[in-house]
């Protein structure tokens, strides 16, 4: 029976130490392929690590161009709004200015308009009134010289298409009146003054300088 005993607990020692290495052997190998995976693990993690931070700093860069583009786009707004307002503001003083220069034409249309109907309206006047120059005519002798005073169209504005009456106060404020419209007409005074000049008592000579002094009035 001790034989069986010893025999029995040296199979059992041999066992135990046949488990005890397989099981060494196995937690070795597990061990290595820990080992391995926790290389490939961190392998992959640096590997995904330098990706995102690559991918990271691309977006970094790309909001950096971002940020200047709409910076510059700003700058650029900013530049036009100013512009504009500077332009509408030029349109305003423009719109202003020409209302003003309008508004200046058409009182000096209508103050033109005035005068000219004024002035034709007594230079008609006065036609109408040397009408009666001829001989035995309103006391108008066609002998009778005219002195320097009485001469039609004198330099003087009272005395510019003046003719010589029998001396009544009608004749003279006809004269009078002819002086002052001749007076306030620039070109058409010199022009008058000048035919009124060389008029002699002759009454087809005096027809001829009403026809073309009624043709100068029309002109105004």
């Amino acid at each position: 029976g001790e034989t069986s005993s010893r025999a029995l607990d040296a199979e059992t020692a041999k066992l135990r130490a046949d488990t005890e290495a397989r099981l060494q052997q196995k937690e070795e190998r597990l061990r290595q392929r820990l080992a391995e995976q926790e290389r490939e693990l961190r392998s992959d993690f640096r590997d995904e690590k330098e990706r995102l931070c690559s991918e990271l700093e691309l977006l970094r860069e790309k909001y950096e161009v971002a940020k200047e583009g709409l910076e510059l786009r700003d700058a650029e707004i900013d530049q036009k709004t100013r512009a504009l307002s500077d332009l509408m503001t030029g349109i305003r003083s423009a719109t202003a200015l020409n209302d003003g220069l309008h508004q200046a034409s058409h009182l000096q249309q209508q103050n033109t308009s005035s005068a000219l109907g004024i002035a034709r309206a007594r230079a008609e006047a006065v036609l109408a009134s040397c009408g009666t120059c001829s001989d035995g005519e309103a006391g108008h002798s066609s002998r009778r010289k005219l002195s320097a005073n009485e001469e039609c169209g004198g330099s003087s504005s009272s005395t510019a298409l003046h003719h010589t009456t029998s001396g009544t106060p009608s004749g003279r404020r006809e004269s009078a009146t002819a002086g002052g419209f001749l007076a306030a007409s620039g070109a058409t005074r010199a022009g008058v003054a000048t035919q009124a000049r060389t008029m002699s008592p002759s009454p087809s000579l005096v027809m001829q300088r009403q026809r073309q002094l009624k043709e100068q009035v029309a002109l105004l």
